[in-house]
């Protein structure tokens, strides 16, 4: 138990360790289900094709995500939010291996530099994070709001929020009425564009439902121990911004994953949320306060370390997606963002020839298809589509 006094026990600051590393690793496995089940999707004809939220891989996709969420919820509620968010991106080790028994997603011997930079990074994190308990009412936490850093930062982040939503919806509107909402008809470099856009997206959002989470858990807590919390108003406007912001997160990482590789969306959007949900712990609780100063040091090389892994994954993923694009999401945006220079008929046939996706009859004629071997590996049907080149 938390004593206000003596501070947290240890096996409290541990069990949250514990519960957010286990919960990441499910809810990426449930992630990794639900870009399964967008594959098997990109195999059916239009005409046949339900909604991805009709799939039942999907659904369970979805209840394996939630449920891993929910142990990111204990952690978030026994440990600093500035310690649990790193330790999340651990989860990305899971993700190389269900990317390759799930997706079929290629991993080579340099992926494995990123994992240990991960893992240095997380022991940094976790040896020097504050162990104290926090003792959080609505009206401390409602006091946190109104702290002029975190006004400035809020505001700040809302409008890149509004700026990134303009672009992404815009984009999309032209991809539901030029290619019934692929990308196939997008220029490569929107292409690349767009996959950035999806996986910050979904890190800005899912910021926010981390801090939301941590100040419902802290609540609940509080409630537990005594004093109610739930009789105000504004308990209710924390846990109803919580419930808006999961979905938002969860909306565009499946965007992502629709239309890109599990490798590349993922590795990105924990890098954007680590330094995000790292900022806003820091801003909003105080919880570098009591820092000493050898930890502030420890702890910001731990950080950084574990970017550079989740970097360095990213990168990686990127030369895969170039070389081994991934199965039913073949479209011209992925031939040609082989760094943007297969613009042409011919490099489009030069490349397309090289991946062992793709059956060619005529590229140009738009009927190159996924490979009878691997559509029967997905259990799905072919479903021919066409090619746009710029």
């Amino acid at each position: 138990m938390c004593d206000a006094q003596n501070g947290a026990d240890v096996p409290d600051f541990w069990l949250g360790v514990v519960s957010s590393t286990v919960g990441s690793i499910v809810l990426n496995f449930g992630l990794n289900l639900q870009r399964y089940a967008h594959l098997k999707l990109a195999l059916v004809p239009v005409s046949d094709r339900t909604h991805y939220t009709r799939h039942p891989m999907w659904i369970l996709g979805f209840v394996i995500f939630l449920v891993g969420n929910l142990g990111d919820a204990v952690g978030l509620t026994f440990t600093p939010q500035s310690v649990i968010t790193p330790i999340g991106s651990v989860s990305l080790v899971s993700n190389l291996v269900f990317a390759r028994l799930l997706l079929k997603e290629r991993i080579g011997l340099p992926t494995f530099g990123g994992v240990v930079l991960i893992i240095a990074g997380v022991i940094m994190i976790v040896t020097t994070g504050n162990a104290e308990c926090s003792i959080e009412t609505i009206a401390t936490l409602l006091e946190r709001w109104r702290r002029v850093p975190f006004l400035i930062f809020t505001g700040c982040h809302f409008a890149l929020l509004l700026l990134l939503n303009s672009y992404v919806w815009r984009i999309e509107r032209r991809m539901a009425v030029g290619s019934e909402g692929t990308i196939r008809c997008l220029a490569p470099w929107e292409g690349r564009r767009l996959r950035v856009a999806y996986a910050i997206l979904a890190s800005m959002y899912a910021t926010w439902t981390v801090l939301l989470v941590k100040s419902v858990g802290e609540l609940v807590k509080e409630t537990f121990r005594g004093a109610n919390q739930l009789t105000r108003w504004e308990t209710y406007m924390i846990v109803g911004g919580a419930l808006l912001s999961a979905p938002s997160q969860l909306r565009y990482i499946n965007a992502g994953l629709r239309h890109f590789e599990a490798l590349f969306i993922v590795p990105v959007f924990y890098a954007f949320w680590v330094f995000g949900s790292v900022l806003v712990g820091a801003l909003y609780f105080g919880e570098f306060d009591r820092f000493r100063p050898w930890q502030y040091g420890v702890f910001a090389g731990g950080v950084l370390v574990n970017v550079a892994g989740v970097t360095s994954l990213a990168s990686r993923a990127i030369d895969t997606r170039e070389t081994e694009p991934a199965l039913g999401t073949l479209t011209p945006v992925h031939l040609g963002t082989r760094i943007g220079e297969h613009s042409t008929r011919e490099s489009v046939d030069s490349v397309a020839a090289k991946s062992p996706h793709v059956t060619l009859g005529n590229v140009a004629r738009g009927d190159a298809r996924p490979s009878e071997r691997h559509a029967e590996e997905l259990g799905g049907r072919e479903a021919p589509f066409s090619f746009c080149v710029p």
